[in-house]
């Protein structure tokens, strides 16, 4: 898993992207291992605050094994997001 992330004035919100690979990519992770999933986050310098509040909730959601098991799989980006969405809803469940 990558998440490449940073804050500059070329965007005016924050935008968030996700890669899923098969074949997995060279990132040079720590581990040695490729990369299946790569998430990129970019925010403006003013949203420093939402910008850390999303990387915190994804190393939540990354923090269930079977998150990534489900989301690695997909082929398709609506299915990829209702995978996010449904892990999303149990972590706002929790919260309460």
């Amino acid at each position: 898993i990558a998440i490449p992330h940073g804050k500059t004035n070329a965007v005016d919100h924050v935008y968030g992207v996700l890669g899923i690979s098969k074949k997995g990519i060279d990132y040079d992770a720590l581990d040695g291992e490729p990369v299946y999933l790569l998430f990129l986050m970019l925010a403006p310098p003013k949203d420093s605050e939402i910008h850390l509040r999303l990387l915190k909730r994804l190393a939540e959601l990354l923090d269930n094994p079977q998150f990534y098991t489900e989301l690695v799989v997909q082929k398709d980006p609506q299915a990829a997001y209702g995978i996010i969405k449904k892990y999303e809803e149990v972590l706002i469940a929790l919260d309460r």
